[in-house]
């Protein structure tokens, strides 16, 4: 981090908030709502980002700045409705509340998936998931940032587990709710909503739930800005100028990259509709779930937003739990488990080394981001693993279906 800080103070855009620079577009634009009524889409509210982040506002006549259009407010507009708490306050205190409440918010996180999957685990063993979890480079990344995608995982891990409850209404609600974060849920909303219509009568308080709430939040919305649904999607449409574009297409290239992106969503989609019939209590469902949230990170999230990572912890944590009965059916999973241990654990044994070589020489930027550099492999391994696992669920279904 004071390395970055000291690249950002070399192009002029250090003089800014650095701490808690993803909470900040939504504590002011939800302010001047509150106070000023200025609509969060507005130029005039982009270049106020600007300057609260860097300084001052990006000039595009400088090669060394990014788009004009960094930073610019792309959440939907009811997420500053649901900040209007924190709008009164100072934006020191707030990100010093946050700071504190968020870490908490990922450690209840990771105790509800762990009761949606049924994870047996010592008081020790859940202390270790706990601290591994929170000081995790995604973990550390979005407290930093105080990325509100740490809200959205808490309220998906809540949604999930009181389904897994049979509790369908309150987890559509919670699920309407995490849509702060559309691009971040949009295949699991998708294979929810397919699995409630399968079976409408004992499903729909999911529907009632999900699509209420939306609703309301969507209405809520219109008091911020009569037209933010056409706002926002222009914001969204101007998004990949300054983003990077998902891991496939970064790592495999436009051709490539793009025959993989569209490869896994069409796979998501039939997976979506194959398992639209088994129960939330099932592990099968808790495996279509992992595995849609992990083609997401892969397929529809910018590739450096490593902190979104942590939608993978459903995954993770499915793999904990079947890794034994998965390593006796398939040989192919013994090679991505070992790849995934390799890439998780990466970037503990380089930190270590980075502080090590710290303290007898200085460091060039080659060596200080060595901890990360398996931080887009290890989508891609969670991805194959519980890949196969449900390989090998649809082969155990279609040979009991023979029988």
């Amino acid at each position: 981090l004071p390395h970055a800080r000291a690249m950002h103070t070399a192009h002029g855009l250090g003089d800014g908030y650095f701490f808690g620079n993803d909470f900040y577009p939504i504590w002011l634009t939800s302010r001047e709502w509150a106070f000023d009524h200025r609509d969060p889409y507005s130029p005039e509210m982009t270049r106020a980002i600007q300057i609260g982040l860097f300084g001052r506002s990006l000039d595009p006549r400088n090669p060394l700045d990014p788009d004009a259009g960094y930073r610019t407010f792309s959440y939907p507009a009811f997420t500053d409705v649901l900040a209007l708490p924190l709008a009164g306050m100072p934006f020191a205190a707030a990100r010093v509340l946050l700071a504190l409440l968020f870490p908490l918010l990922l450690g209840l996180t990771v105790l509800l998936w762990v009761r949606f999957f049924g994870l047996r685990t010592s008081p020790d063993q859940l202390a270790i998931l706990l601290i591994l979890t929170l000081f995790s480079y995604p973990g550390l990344e979005a407290v930093f940032a105080l990325q509100w995608g740490l809200l959205v995982q808490f309220l998906l891990a809540a949604g999930l587990a009181a389904l897994g409850k049979n509790r369908t209404w309150s987890a559509g609600c919670w699920l309407a709710l995490a849509t702060i974060r559309p691009q971040l849920i949009v295949l699991l909303v998708f294979y929810l909503l397919l699995w409630t219509l399968a079976d409408w009568r004992g499903r729909r308080g999911f529907g009632y739930g999900f699509l209420g709430g939306s609703a309301l939040l969507a209405t809520s919305a219109l008091l911020i800005s009569p037209r933010w649904i056409f706002e926002w999607w222009h914001v969204l449409s101007g998004y990949r100028k300054y983003t990077y574009p998902p891991l496939a297409r970064d790592l495999w290239g436009p051709h490539w990259g793009a025959a993989l992106m569209g490869g896994l969503l069409v796979a998501a989609l039939a997976l979506a509709w194959r398992m639209r019939h088994v129960s939330a209590a099932s592990g099968e469902f808790a495996l279509t779930v992992s595995l849609l949230l992990a083609i997401s990170v892969v397929t529809l999230l910018p590739s450096d937003a490593v902190y979104d990572h942590l939608v993978l912890l459903p995954g993770i944590i499915f793999l904990l739990r079947f890794w034994r009965r998965l390593l006796l059916v398939n040989q192919a999973f013994r090679i991505v488990l070992a790849l995934s241990i390799a890439a998780v654990v990466w970037p503990g044994i380089a930190a270590m080394a980075v502080i090590g070589m710290r303290l007898v020489h200085p460091l060039a930027g080659w060596a200080i981001l060595l901890p990360v550099r398996t931080a887009a492999s290890v989508p891609f391994v969670i991805l194959a693993g519980l890949g196969l696992a449900m390989r090998e669920l649809l082969r155990r279904r279609m040979t009991l279906a023979s029988e």
